[in-house]
């Protein structure tokens, strides 16, 4: 299938270690670039998610690229937007926008969700800069850490999280064993 100048993206996916760009036209095309290693999943055009593990892929909810189970007690997620560095966007935006996402999930202000920790870490492939907070939604206390990541035309946070207020050493463990999985395409788009 070939694409029209009016076509929109609605999905990606790996063929037999090629990516397939899917259109909304139902056409399709394969990517130029094929992805080097079929244990990863594509989760855009810039990331990857590599060697899951006993990381289960769930579906995609909402805002996330990629939403995983690790035997039912975490959960992560991947949030990859289009706008970097180029376009203003640093560390402290992504942290507020991520404290005030979850002011408006618990239906409070952002100065009402507690920020208990921050840490940073690096990869073999990105470093991350995070933030871990508490949130009550429909009753039900969660703690949440955030790893988040701006590189020049795009960003991205990887979250973990779990039900509960505090932020154990085995939520800690979690979030690198969760973060050392996110790869970045040889040539980023």
């Amino acid at each position: 299938a070939s694409p029209t100048l009016a076509q929109t993206v609605v999905g990606r996916a790996v063929v037999e270690g090629r990516t397939v760009t899917l259109f909304d036209d139902n056409s399709w095309t394969f990517d130029t670039e094929a992805v080097a290693d079929t244990s990863c999943q594509q989760v855009d055009p810039n990331v990857l998610f590599c060697d899951a593990g006993a990381w289960r892929p769930l579906p995609k909810q909402q805002e996330f690229d990629a939403l995983y189970s690790w035997e039912g007690e975490y959960y992560g997620g991947l949030i990859i937007e289009k706008f970097g560095r180029d376009q203003g966007l640093n560390i402290d935006l992504r942290r507020t926008a991520a404290i005030t996402n979850a002011a408006g999930a618990t239906g409070t202000t952002p100065e009402m969700i507690p920020v208990i920790d921050t840490f940073e870490e690096s990869t073999e492939a990105l470093e991350f800069e995070g933030i871990v907070y508490t949130a009550t939604i429909s009753g039900t206390p969660f703690i949440f850490a955030n790893a988040m990541f701006v590189k020049d035309t795009f960003s991205g946070q990887a979250m973990v999280w779990t039900f509960g207020t505090e932020f154990t050493d085995a939520h800690r463990d979690m979030v690198s064993e969760f973060i050392n999985r996110v790869a970045l395409k040889e040539t980023p788009q």
